[in-house]
Parts: structure tokens; sequence; C-alpha cells
């Protein structure tokens, strides 16, 4: 399957465009996670046996042939949803043309279209320093557009979400939920961390998009003598090839580090690069999303 690039999915100037070429292509590969059951949507019938629920007897197609026949459905096996998203100002980093908040919220608006698509239950939060953007949990069409409006909105700046709001966010969240968190995992001590850790010690599913640059891993910034940490925006000056491989090096580690505490909480990391198609990141939601009903 030709996948379109970034770039291509950002010059379309809508996000729910570009979210419906992403995902449009999977749909029809998709079983629809449906079982069967009584609902709403009927998929077929069989004869009436006593003990059967009266409301599901279909009396038109009594009338027709003077049979009584009960409507077997698709029963909604949907899930709660709800997608974080990083808007510190790392999330600003531009690597060939696109920035990580820019992947971010095309990887967000085609998991919640897929979302959307498959009976599930939506919800955003975007996390700022001292607040966040918050988006109940629903599923219809006007919830969707609210949805993609919000993700266009979307602007970074400051640190990530100071610890002491923490407790505010978790009541928001209630009941068991999948978090679909976008982020670079940056951060001034050990707050980001600290947020998954409370999640998932709080039974929900958490599942953890690692957005980097391929220069940005290689510490490949050309001739630049000057490297600049994008969350506090210190910088350090002239820097030389030593320098940059021990920067390198840390980074690895730093990253290593991380993923190894996050499978410690029972929580899914997923490294994305911004150079990539976003199918990887859609793949991994599906997958995930199909192992909760198992």
């Amino acid at each position: 399957m030709q996948f379109p690039t970034p770039e291509i999915l950002l010059s379309l100037g809508n996000i729910g465009l570009a979210a419906k070429m992403m995902v449009d292509p999977y749909l029809s590969g998709i079983n629809k996670s449906r079982v069967r059951g009584q609902g709403q949507e009927f998929s077929q019938y069989r004869s009436y046996q006593p003990g059967d629920d009266l409301r599901w007897m279909d009396w038109k197609m009594y009338a027709r042939s003077d049979r009584y026949y009960v409507r077997e459905s698709e029963m909604d096996t949907s899930i709660r949803i709800r997608i974080l998203i990083d808007a510190s100002a790392s999330m600003a980093y531009l690597e060939g043309g696109i920035r990580k908040i820019d992947y971010a919220k095309l990887l967000a608006a085609a998991m919640g279209y897929l979302a959307y698509r498959q009976g599930d239950a939506l919800g955003l939060m975007v996390l700022h320093q001292d607040n966040w953007e918050s988006l109940p949990v629903r599923n219809d069409a006007r919830h969707l557009s609210r949805f993609f409006y919000q993700l266009e909105q979307l602007q970074t700046g400051g640190l990530f979400l100071s610890n002491r709001f923490f407790p505010q966010l978790r009541s928001g969240v209630p009941g068991k939920e999948m978090l679909l968190f976008i982020t670079d995992l940056y951060q001034a001590n050990n707050e980001t961390l600290e947020l998954l850790h409370s999640l998932a010690a709080s039974k929900h599913e958490v599942i953890v998009f690692h957005l980097m640059g391929s220069r940005e891993l290689d510490m490949n910034f050309g001739s630049a003598a000057t490297l600049q940490d994008w969350e506090t925006a210190e910088r350090t000056d002239n820097i030389q090839d030593g320098d940059r491989a021990q920067a390198k090096e840390n980074l690895a580690h730093y990253i290593g580090n991380i993923r190894k505490q996050l499978l410690e909480k029972g929580i899914t990391y997923c490294q994305l690069k911004m150079d990539q198609p976003l199918n990887e990141g859609i793949l991994e939601f599906l997958q995930q999303r199909q192992k909760s009903f198992i």
C-alpha cells in the first residue's frame, strides 16, 4: 500500500481529510470490531425460540412469512479511547520540513478517525505547562468535527505539564480507558514518566508514541556549533565532534532507560521517526486495540 508522506498530508490544509486519506485504505481490510448480539444494526435472523426477548421479534418478517424470527445483530465491543498530546516547546522541533507537533496532529487525527469508524468513544487532552485542553469521550459525527478542529488549533510552548496538576488530570479520566500518549519524552525533571506511571497504576491501558527526528537521534545537525535544549531553550555553544558523539550516546542511554521503565510498568512503547509514513503508528494502534479484546 502506497502511504502518503506527512508532507503531502499537511499540504492538504485539512486535517479531517488527511485522516480519511490515511485510514480509509485500511478499513476494507479490517474486520469490524463487533460480535454477534442484540443491538441496533441487524445482520441476520434466526427462528424464534422459547425464552427469546420479544423486543427483538421482527414482525415485518412474520407478516411476510407467517413465521416468527428474532433479529440477530452486531453488538458493540467499542472501547473508550483518549488521545493525549504533549504540547511543550520541544514538540516544535523542525526536521525535514515538518515539526513534531505536525506529525503528532496527523497521527492523532488518523487514530481518532479510525476509532470513530470502529464505534469507539473518543476523547482528547492537550497538555501545556500550566493547564490542559480537554475534549470529553464521545462518539458522534459532531464530536469528531470538534476533535479535528481542536487538533488544528493546537499550539506548542513552555515545559511539560506541572506535576501539581496530575491529581486533577487523573480525576478527569474516569473508568478504564485506552490512553494514546504522543510525546517526545523530553522533560525538565521526571514529570512525564511520573504522569505515565500514575495513569498505568490507575488500570488504564497506556500506549506511548515516542516522536523523534532521525537527525535528532544521530545528533547530525551539519556544521552547527550550538545545541539548544528544545524544552528549556538553554544553549550550548562551541560544540565539537566529540561533544556530539557523547550527546548521541547520552540520548540513546536516556531513551533506553525510559523505554525500560515504561515496559516495567506495563506501558506499551512505540518509537516513531518523523521521516517515516504514519502507518507505523496506525498499525501499532490497531494491534493494541485488538489485544484489548483478547
